[in-house]
């Protein structure tokens, strides 16, 4: 059955569509800015839902406004119709927009794997607004529309070249090591860098420093960030790094230790899901600059032309893309300068100190709380509790399997401090005892031998956990003993006799 639509519909839609449709894309931006840096600091679904709608829907939508621009301009409409050279000022608007704000590039892992369809996309769009502008020639705005394309084609190709950057095997080809140097560094370093020393413990030697100030943690976490990305594309330590790394948590307490992780992970996401590579370096600070005096510029132009032929609310539509793309920009600009990469890059204390404090003033605190919280998965409760059978059938169906499981059967809990210290001592101790880098391999092999070794267990889990099996099968089943004693002492202390075995 077909839904009939009215022609005082059709007519409204005519008329509107476009001007609604590059204020919505508008809206966009200013929610993405604002509401994508919260994925880094809360496990809320509905927070996360929002941006992944909101980052699905800036792309369409803009893409949309510019079908809209080209198929509608050289047809007869009424007198409502937006002004053709208008219209082509406005697509330069939406090639800013599919640039996106620099908080949010990609949502997943998969979106930067896909750089290369965003190239062809961002060829495309950028042919699409050409052609409207070419269609609008001879154009009253031709100055103010040049300069918009060109912020705009700096904008796209900004999040294109992001993709590019953060894609695993370009990621890894970056980070290739220049083996020359590395051997000299190798060779320079053997006779005074030991690995450990016998088997010490923590109770026999202290080894902790004075607290980090919060500039010492940014600058400790960007040089260790540069170190643990390699592990993201399956690279190990080399020589010198694994010394430095060991070196420092070796001596670092275990509050100033999370702190480290908590800005490493930091920069970690932004390497990953934003623009953060791209616009901090040389090359990137100068195209911000100009895409700002661009954008400014065209503004003034537009505010200094005469519009007597426009329509009032074209002429407002128009004035709000400008203030939104001003406003954005404006932002964009504050969040690059006031930004923990900023400050891991000054060498002036002084300095330092005044971009951390104005950060934190305009709420630009980029701190991430991951570490303070730890998603949990029962394997057994997963298997015990079945769902009903059509329920099943229909997410199977819709191949949503994986998003419900997730949802009733995965929980995230807050990491005590208590925890911290004793996972931080215990990484402490096994470092000690790691006198060179095949004993290091040993510990790391050991799939639990050495909590059997330490600990009295109970004799069933011990039979069941020592035997020689797979890395995936031994981790399963060691998930299944932890949770079996973790019960087991919960129920303990309930009861009043509570049992460290």
């Amino acid at each position: 059955m077909v839904i009939p639509i009215t022609n005082k519909a059709i007519k409204i839609w005519d008329e509107w569509n476009l001007r609604v449709t590059v204020l919505i894309s508008l809206f966009f931006q200013i929610l993405l800015i604002f509401i994508a840096p919260l994925r880094k600091s809360t496990k809320n679904r509905i927070v996360t839902s929002l941006v992944w709608g909101a980052y699905l829907l800036a792309d369409w939508v803009a893409a949309f406004a510019v079908g809209l621009i080209t198929s509608g301009q050289g047809n007869d409409c009424d007198k409502y119709r937006v002004h053709d050279d208008l219209a082509a000022f406005w697509a330069p608007f939406l090639l800013l927009h599919l640039g996106g704000p620099d908080t949010i590039t990609a949502f997943s892992l998969e979106d930067n794997e896909l750089w290369l369809r965003h190239l062809f996309s961002f060829l495309i769009q950028l042919s699409a607004v050409v052609y409207a502008f070419w269609q609008s020639v001879p154009n009253q705005f031709l100055i103010p529309t040049i300069f918009m394309f060109l912020a705009g084609t700096i904008k796209y190709f900004e999040r294109t070249r992001a993709l590019y950057l953060a894609c695993l095997s370009n990621l890894k080809h970056s980070m290739l090591p220049n083996y020359a140097l590395l051997i000299e560094e190798v060779k320079s370093m053997l006779d005074k860098v030991p690995f450990g020393e016998g088997s010490k413990t923590l109770g026999e030697e202290s080894l902790t420093s004075a607290p980090l100030s919060d500039i010492e943690v940014v600058k400790n976490g960007y040089k260790f960030f540069q170190m643990i990305k390699r592990l993201i594309v399956f690279l190990t330590f080399t020589f010198p790094e694994r010394h430095k790394s060991r070196k420092f948590f070796l001596e670092m307490t275990c509050k100033d230790a999370f702190r480290v992780m908590e800005v490493e992970l930091n920069f970690m996401y932004d390497a990953l899901y934003t623009k953060m590579v791209v616009v901090h370096s040389k090359i990137g600070y100068v195209f911000r600059i100009i895409c700002c005096v661009l954008i400014v510029v065209s503004f003034a132009f537009f505010a200094s032309h005469h519009k007597h032929q426009l329509h009032l609310v074209d002429i407002v539509v128009t004035y709000t893309l400008l203030i939104g793309a001003v406003g954005l920009d404006i932002v964009s600009l504050l969040k690059l300068i006031f930004s923990n990469r900023t400050i891991a890059s000054l060498n002036n204390s002084n300095d330092a100190d005044i971009v951390f404090v104005i950060k934190e003033r305009l709420s630009f605190g980029e701190r991430c709380l991951q570490s303070n919280f730890v998603s949990q998965h029962s394997l057994i409760n997963y298997c015990i509790n079945d769902r009903f059978k059509w329920f099943e059938k229909v997410v199977d169906f819709f191949g949503l399997e994986d998003f419900v499981d997730e949802i009733q059967f995965k929980r995230t809990s807050l990491v005590n401090d208590d925890l911290k210290e004793f996972i931080f001592m215990e990484l402490k101790n096994k470092a000690l005892q790691s006198e060179d880098p095949e004993f290091s391999k040993e510990i790391c092999s050991a799939k639990g031998n050495w909590v059997l070794l330490q600990y009295d267990l109970h004799p069933s889990i011990v039979n069941s956990v020592k035997k020689e099996v797979e890395y995936d099968h031994s981790l399963l089943m060691w998930h299944v003993a932890t949770e079996i004693c973790y019960h087991k002492a919960c129920n303990d202390v309930r009861g009043g006799r509570y049992s460290p075995n």
